[in-house]
């Protein structure tokens, strides 16, 4: 398998590295970044992100990494990354001016990341309280979350979700113009259905297949989210057969899964979906938005049959988060045909040395780990030709 390799990372005014260029070079798989708070450490891991095609929300506030200290006159900053892939070097080079960007590849300018998919830095990305957020936040964050991932896996699904989005945008949008009082009038309110049939023709026809297609990637990752969480909560497959197949609810093993929770359950086609919106719409009109459709789906994360977000401590919640980002990294690495770098922001708190340990036994074997934390308790069992340990000020 062909992997993406960092070797070399340039920052001028981003965030805290500023008035003059910082250079870091990596030679190893393994990065370790070690500093006190606020020493920079997350900064390195953001300005790899921001350059780089990821399963996160695209920055779009870059003025958020423009350094305290950079003149007012000159307000920019600058960063390149060089990388290795195909046994090619690459250099990626990102200037932010004003209100400006420009992105290039090897001198060859592109208008944004999307447009240089084929030759751009891939990376998946843990950050302390952000992926938390995705066990006990609110369920547009895991929508969110999951239509980044199946958007980047599936053409046909990224289609759906923009076809989608347009016809939900335009059904709210004629709701809101019809008032409370007004769409109690009979002609009006058939006024309105006339022109809201054919946005929910849409709905159901775009609905249904993101229904579906949900429905199958949740049945796909039932157990391969169930045995990341087991590697890096430092249970074994053994634990978790042993677990499965016994009745005793007292066992020691924590059993994770992630369920799907869609707004309509078992819909059979899209007719009966665009049933189910056609009758709903005296209570659309009633809070002026559509109620129902899979912009209302969320899923959960279970352990032991319990909801994370309710009953998980904080160090079970961040093996959740973990093991759903391995579980991104895994599945992208099988679209890709390769594996994209790993960044793991202060992944340490709150987990255990068993878990600590089990983490990076966990990592995987064909991506480039970058790894923040204020020390290391333990250092894993690597060779000294694969980890390299970066200490900041």
């Amino acid at each position: 398998m062909q992997n993406l390799f960092v070797t070399r990372l340039e920052l001028f005014n981003f965030k805290n590295y500023a008035l003059s260029k910082h250079v870091f070079d990596f030679r190893q798989k393994y990065v370790f970044i070690i500093g006190a708070n606020a020493s920079g450490k997350s900064n390195l891991l953001k300005a790899l992100q921001l350059v780089s095609l990821n399963t996160e929300s695209n920055f779009s506030q870059e003025e958020d990494f423009l350094s305290f200290q950079a003149s007012q006159e000159e307000p920019f900053f600058q960063l390149k990354v060089n990388y290795l892939f195909e046994k090619r070097e690459f250099q990626l080079d990102f200037l932010k001016h004003q209100n400006k960007k420009r992105l290039s590849i090897n001198r060859i300018e592109y208008p944004s990341i999307n447009k240089a998919t084929e030759k751009v830095l891939k990376t998946i990305s843990f950050q302390t309280g952000t992926s938390i957020e995705l066990v006990s936040g609110s369920p547009s964050l895991r929508r969110n979350w999951l239509d980044q991932l199946l958007c980047l896996l599936s053409p046909k699904y990224n289609f759906a979700t923009k076809k989608y989005k347009k016809a939900l945008e335009q059904k709210n949008s004629l709701l809101k113009s019809f008032s409370q009082s007004f769409s109690r009038q009979v002609n009006s309110k058939q006024a309105l259905l006339e022109e809201i049939t054919p946005w929910n023709h849409v709905l159901a026809r775009a609905g249904y297949f993101i229904y579906k297609k949900r429905e199958r990637f949740f049945d796909y990752v039932k157990e391969l989210f169930s045995q990341e969480y087991q590697k890096i909560s430092g249970q074994f497959a053994e634990d978790y057969y042993s677990y499965s197949s016994a009745s005793s609810a007292d066992s020691s093993a924590e059993i994770a899964e992630l369920k799907y929770q869609p707004c309509l359950k078992e819909i059979e086609n899209e007719e009966s979906l665009l049933k189910i919106l056609d009758e709903n719409l005296e209570q659309d009109l009633f809070k002026k938005q559509a109620l129902i459709g899979t912009h209302k789906d969320d899923f959960d994360f279970l352990i032991g049959e319990k909801k994370a977000r309710v009953n998980a401590s904080q160090g079970q919640k961040r093996t959740c988060a973990l093991a759903l980002k391995f579980l991104q990294l895994k599945l992208w690495s099988e679209k890709l045909g390769y594996s994209p770098v790993l960044l793991l922001d202060d992944v340490l708190a709150e987990l255990d040395l068993k878990r600590q340990k089990a983490l990076f036994e966990a990592f995987p074997k064909d991506s480039q780990v970058f790894l923040t934390t204020t020390h290391l308790s333990h250092l894993p069992k690597l060779s000294e030709d694969l980890y390299q340990i970066i200490e900041l000020g």
